[in-house]
């Protein structure tokens, strides 16, 4: 995973998680502060997996 689609995913999953913060603070109403932490979080993975897809790149985890 380059320094490149990093930086690419973490700008997108952030203008995505601010643009969806009006419908993300109503949640706020019904359920636990914590909440906006699990979306942001799922923001986060989910765009990071599209990005890897998208720039045809793949992570590489270490056998222990």
């Amino acid at each position: 995973m380059s320094l490149k689609s990093v930086m690419l995913s973490l700008l997108l999953s952030q203008a995505l998680f601010l643009c969806g913060l009006p419908l993300f603070l109503q949640l706020l109403l019904y359920l636990n502060p914590l909440v906006i932490m699990v979306v942001w979080f799922c923001i986060l993975i989910f765009v990071s997996l599209a990005v890897l897809y998208f720039r045809g790149e793949m992570v590489k985890v270490p056998r222990l």
